[in-house]
């Protein structure tokens, strides 16, 4: 009987992808194609995503600086890119960025949004091309790391009136029982935040503009398992202003043994 049940379970697994166009819901055959194109470019890739009439773009520098080709444009212009909603630039090597300003002026705009280390922000992307602007935290953005259990302590940076400040919020998920602890403004557009686990349940956050000048910041908080299974560290971004979402983008995630 099992081995029935595990044929026809297979059976119609396998079956699932064939379905007919028939059977295909009405939002399946109306949603637009979801296109990714990888582009070698003889060193860092170059990549086009498409999604009805919006265009995303990911690196795509020179392998040669001193002699551009122009490689990732002319693809570009070959595949009939129109415009440009967002830029992604994983860092500012020559090889991943030099083509950030080519391709804005050609295809950008003030409405295209472009991701990038700040820390590393080369001196010719600054301003960018054509009014195009870099994704930065709004009004209300609040995003840090967090420790998750039974309570909860998380280090915060948030946005409030166009400053930069950081908190300590720690609490027990009940209603009202957060407490914030307001550890000042931060002037730098460069973060790193390290929290330390000590004697497997205790957090102690540490911050600084460098990996090198780390301080220690807040309260020591016992972490204790609960909501769900043990205690959850990672990053997190929310938005208290009613704007959708909350993003945050880091440049790396370390875990390691001390």
């Amino acid at each position: 009987m099992k081995k029935q049940l595990l044929a026809a379970l297979l059976l119609l697994t396998l079956l699932l992808p064939f379905a007919s166009a028939e059977e295909k819901t009405e939002a399946e055959q109306t949603l637009p194609m979801l296109e990714l194109h990888q582009v070698n470019l003889g060193c860092a890739d170059g990549y086009l995503i498409r999604f009805g009439n919006t265009t995303v773009l990911i690196d795509g520098g020179e392998a040669w600086p001193n002699k551009p080709e122009r490689l990732f444009p002319q693809y570009l212009e070959a595949v009939g890119v129109t415009h440009v909603d967002v830029y992604i630039v994983t860092h500012w090597h020559l090889d991943h960025c030099m083509n950030v300003n080519y391709i804005l002026e050609r295809w950008g705009g003030g409405s295209t949004v472009v991701y990038g280390a700040s820390a590393e922000v080369n001196p010719d992307y600054a301003p960018l091309a054509n009014g195009a602007i870099y994704q930065q935290m709004k009004d209300g953005d609040v995003a840090g790391l967090v420790s998750l259990g039974g309570c909860y302590t998380a280090l915060a940076v948030q946005k409030i009136h166009g400053k930069m400040s950081l908190q300590q919020r720690t609490g027990n998920w009940t209603k009202d029982d957060e407490v914030r602890t307001g550890l000042g403004e931060w002037n730098s557009d460069v973060i790193y935040i390290q929290m330390k686990v000590e004697k497997e349940t205790y957090r102690t956050f540490y911050v600084g503009t460098t990996e090198e000048n780390l301080q220690p910041v807040g309260q020591m908080v016992e972490a204790t398992p609960g909501r769900w299974v043990g205690v959850k560290d990672g990053l997190f971004a929310i938005n208290e202003q009613g704007a959708a979402g909350g993003s945050v983008a880091a440049d790396y995630f370390v875990y390691q043994s001390l």
